[in-house]
């Protein structure tokens, strides 16, 4: 079968170039010829580039000048890892809120119905979870932590398994009253648990039957999720 030639230098340059503007976006305002500079690429190429992440609605064109920003950087997050880069080292440049949003995207891609930041009242308190994610039977309470490098994470993380667990028994002691606001229908079979997704892989894999999942490693995860559910802490009911 032919197949149109590929520059690889220039993916590879279009991958840095990508990374470049995340890795600036934190300054605001972005300028063509600086990028080109930096990046010893042709001003043309760069401006081409900066045009087509225009218009998928990642960058805008500000100011007399000719400045530019990023307005949606889980968009160029995602850009990013589609021309090769790992989830890891796209989140480091993300917002804990982008974190949240890049989660929920591995979730919706493996064909998980999402809500993000779902709150709900259980027995007279609120509670919060980051992201539900549900595909029959599963329902999945997800908890983001883009913590970075620190001491004490080990105990962090027990203590946020251990959060995680109250939130997700309080979510199934009122789980019948939120069928509407969840879509889930009369007598589905729910097998409810729990997850943590981190930015890098932590020494600690599992607590308390909780996983605890580095965002490089959670696409592998959501797939292979059905052999080992047995191993993993859940609460199985019928509505």
């Amino acid at each position: 079968m032919w197949r149109p030639k590929v520059d690889l230098t220039q993916i590879g340059l279009r991958l840095l170039f990508t990374m470049e503007l995340l890795a600036r976006s934190k300054e605001g305002e972005v300028k063509l010829e600086d990028l080109a500079l930096s990046l010893q690429a042709p001003p043309s190429l760069i401006e081409k580039w900066l045009c087509d992440l225009k218009t998928k609605g990642f960058m805008e064109l500000r100011g007399p000048e000719g400045s530019w920003i990023v307005v949606d950087k889980l968009g160029l997050a995602l850009e990013a890892i589609s021309l090769g880069a790992s989830p890891e080292s796209v989140s480091r440049w993300l917002h804990w809120r982008d974190f949240e949003k890049l989660c929920l995207k591995v979730f919706e891609l493996n064909g998980f119905r999402t809500i993000l930041s779902f709150r709900f009242k259980a027995i007279g308190h609120l509670h919060e979870v980051d992201v539900l994610a549900i595909k029959y039977p599963l329902l999945l309470a997800i908890d983001c932590k883009s913590w970075g490098i620190r001491s004490g994470k080990p105990s962090m993380l027990r203590e946020a398994v251990k959060r995680q667990i109250k939130r997700v028994e309080a979510l199934t002691s009122t789980l019948p009253g939120l069928k509407k606001r969840l879509g889930l229908e009369d007598g589905a079979r729910i097998i409810l648990t729990a997850v943590i997704v981190t930015l890098f892989e932590e020494s600690l894999k599992i607590y308390a039957g909780i996983p605890i999942v580095p965002i490089s490693k959670l696409n592998n995860f959501i797939q292979e999720i059905h052999a080992y559910l047995d191993s993993l802490s859940t609460w199985r009911m019928e509505l």
